[in-house]
């Protein structure tokens, strides 16, 4: 009955629209339009007939389907997409295009895929995608454009997806690989690898700042730009004797001459205040009065009794180049670590076209998987990549410097407001390295 009634209305409504002279565009969405109204108005049992038969499968056309335990989903879920780019690949081959090897970049899949994991009716991509993307923007400076279409993927989806992935990585690299000495112990075990390796004692890190060129902000003033007019955000960093990163301090833009990167920095007023907790002074050999413990800077920092600078001027005397040199193997180690990051991941090298926000994030994952694969991996940075020591104490130069010229010096780091007791302490150093 109520399919009669709904053939009657329709063919009632198709004469209508004739009469009306109707485009057929108009008459198709009236008939359209009638005949859902209509549906929903038949019974459930009515609804049933008229419903397309399915083909029935039998019990023995039935396949059983492997399940997964809904436990251990997050770990099959992107493990099943592992060999999608490390297979028929070796090492050297994979380390090129991501800077790292296959076995760690497994390691690195497994410690943040979880967070990487997406849920969605589109189809997102698998951690494994998410993270060899990434790793590829960082190494190379790859256009978010090129990964879009090297992945099928639009890029604004691209571009969210690597400051996710960078994200993820800091938070959970961070805390166990990049970690500013806490205990006495620990300093002083800095201080030995100092004097083992670069000939300098009671040396417990190195500082240096360095510039990252970004875009220009839509709302950026002038302190934005450096002194070469380019439009930079600056890292201020410390390192061990190992060019493994211990500090790191971004987003400050520009230069301050009124105060200074460091001084604005929690490192610099820690050392200024001396609230850094470093170990007492020591007799180290050579010397009667006990020296404290220090970090070494350019000309550029200030002489701090925590914080030795070489001397100025170029006409010195021996014992001043003498302890010049020596200084200079010390600070060597934060060049090494700037020049190895930027050989690295040569996206620091080039105008990073993010905001201000996303460009720290960039840096950061940066700096710390630099540690992570300093520490993980023997491809990232054999021995001779970089600047060494030899048997005859002579400095050799590292291969690194072969590849890059290295990252633009920040300037105006604190001035030159220097303590009496300080120029005190470096002259007795200078007599203990001299002699």
């Amino acid at each position: 009955m109520a399919v009669n009634v709904f053939m009657t209305i329709q063919s009632e409504v198709r004469l209508q629209a004739e009469a009306m002279d109707c485009s057929e565009g108009i008459l198709a969405s009236i008939l359209a339009t009638t005949s859902y109204f209509l549906y929903k108005k038949i019974s459930p049992e009515t609804q049933k007939q008229h419903k397309r038969p399915t083909a029935k499968r039998s019990h023995e056309d039935k396949r059983d389907k492997p399940t997964v335990p809904a436990t251990d989903y997050k770990v099959v879920a992107y493990r099943k997409y592992r060999r999608t780019y490390t297979s028929n690949r070796s090492n050297e081959e994979f380390f090129n295009s991501v800077r790292m090897s296959i076995p760690t970049f497994d390691i690195l899949l497994d410690m943040v895929g979880h967070r990487l994991e997406k849920y969605s009716i589109k189809n997102p991509a698998d951690p494994e995608a998410r993270l060899y993307m990434t790793l590829l923007h960082l190494s190379s400076g790859t256009s978010a454009n090129i990964l879009a279409d090297q992945f099928n993927i639009t890029p604004m989806t691209t571009r969210r997806i690597i400051i996710e992935t960078c994200e993820t990585i800091w938070d959970i690299l961070s805390p166990r690989y990049l970690r500013q000495p806490q205990s006495v112990r620990a300093w002083e075990d800095t201080a030995r690898q100092y004097e083992k390796q670069w000939n300098m004692p009671n040396c417990v890190g190195a500082l240096d700042a360095k510039f990252i060129m970004i875009n220009c902000p839509a709302s950026a003033g002038s302190g934005t730009y450096n002194s070469l007019k380019n439009t930079n955000m600056v890292l201020l960093s410390s390192c061990d004797a190992n060019f493994l990163f211990t500090y790191i301090d971004i987003g400050i833009y520009g230069e301050n001459p009124d105060e200074g990167i460091f001084s604005l920095s929690s490192l610099g007023q820690a050392l200024k205040q001396e609230k850094l907790s470093l170990p007492p002074p020591c007799i180290i050999q050579g010397t009667s009065k006990p020296l404290p413990y220090f970090m070494v800077g350019n000309a550029t920092f200030p002489l701090l009794k925590n914080l030795m600078r070489p001397y100025p001027g170029r006409l010195l005397d021996a014992r001043k180049n003498q302890f010049n040199t020596r200084l200079s193997f010390a600070h060597g180690t934060i060049e090494n670590a700037f020049g190895i990051l930027a050989a690295r991941w040569r996206i620091l090298l080039t105008p990073i076209k993010m905001k201000p926000g996303n460009v720290e994030k960039i840096v950061k994952a940066c700096v710390v998987l630099h540690n992570f694969l300093k520490l993980k991996d023997n491809l990232y940075c054999p021995r001779i990549y970089g600047d060494y020591i030899n048997e005859d104490n002579i400095l050799v130069k590292g291969q690194w410097r072969q590849e890059v010229s290295g990252m633009e010096s920040a300037s105006g780091q604190g001035g030159n407001r220097s303590h009496d007791e300080a120029f005190k302490i470096r002259d007795i150093l200078a007599d203990t390295i001299f002699n």
